[in-house]
């Protein structure tokens, strides 16, 4: 096994987020340390996930379902002249 997470791994763990900036800021909200590739993705030690996983629930995911309810909720809203908070 190796020593880091491979991209598809991080990818597959922060879904359904795909841009390399992003999955970096969820990693650290989320207090998972990395450090950042060349190519932008960053790079997560699989000890570090481990231990990680193990001392949080496992409840802890992008909830996209609602942030795409609230998207369509405002631009629903903007549609019908309505402001948004």
């Amino acid at each position: 096994m190796l020593p880091f997470l491979a991209d598809e791994e991080v990818l597959m763990m922060s879904a359904p987020l795909v841009q390399p900036a992003a999955i970096r800021r969820w990693l650290s909200q989320q207090g998972i340390p990395h450090r950042i590739k060349p190519s932008g993705m960053p790079l997560v030690p699989r000890n570090a996930l481990d231990e990680e996983r193990s001392s949080r629930p496992s409840s802890i995911e992008p909830d996209a379902q609602s942030l795409i309810a609230k998207i369509r909720k405002e631009a629903k809203n903007v549609h019908h002249g309505q402001k948004t908070k």
